[in-house]
């Protein structure tokens, strides 16, 4: 939400002419339905809803996501074990399919000292 605020300031275009504007969903796919009922005029979702859901999607930003976990429990089966599923070949190959994810950072550990 915030950054639909800041691009509607931006390109100066008042909240009030925004159908739904005052509507707040949880989800990106709650998003993409509201969309395509025609609720609501536009959202911020991913470009993999967009795709699912057969509306046009326009890229207004980068976003990068992280698994974080502390360190005492980072060897952990569960841990571990995830860590494999996301590292894996079939995981990468099915959220490719989805579209506009870049993996090329994936499987990279980084170390945040306190």
């Amino acid at each position: 939400r915030l950054l639909l605020d800041h691009h509607l300031e931006k390109a100066g275009i008042p909240t009030a002419r925004i159908a739904g504007y005052d509507r707040e969903v949880f989800t990106h796919i709650e998003i993409g339905l509201a969309v395509l009922s025609g609720e609501v005029d536009a959202g911020i979702a991913t470009a993999a809803v967009s795709s699912l859901l057969g509306l046009d999607f326009i890229p207004i930003t980068k976003e990068r996501f992280d698994m974080i976990c502390d360190q005492s429990v980072f060897f952990q089966k569960g841990v571990q074990a995830l860590v494999e599923v996301l590292n894996g070949e079939m995981f990468r190959k099915r959220v490719e399919g989805l579209g506009s994810y870049d993996f090329q950072s994936a499987g990279r550990i980084l170390y945040v000292k306190p």
